[in-house]
């Protein structure tokens, strides 16, 4: 759900600052006030996991991230 459709947004980044990492697992743990997301890749051993990047957000945040992402698969 884009809550104001009408307006547009550049989004700009250094690519040799910000990495693209690619995650093939993501943990959540939610607290009372906030939400972490570890975003993990697989090493070599099985079942093990390395965290390549952790965000954090409010719950609220969370909520927006979410309804973005399911707009952005058309899931309703």
């Amino acid at each position: 759900m884009n809550q104001n459709p009408t307006t547009e947004m550049n989004i700009n980044y250094d690519r040799g600052r910000v990495p693209v990492l690619h995650s093939e697992s993501v943990f959540v743990t939610a607290r009372d006030d906030s939400v972490v997301l570890d975003f993990a890749q697989s090493a070599g051993l099985a079942n093990q996991q390395f965290v390549v990047a952790s965000l954090g957000m409010s719950r609220d945040q969370a909520k927006k991230m979410i309804r973005a992402i399911q707009d952005a698969m058309g899931i309703e």
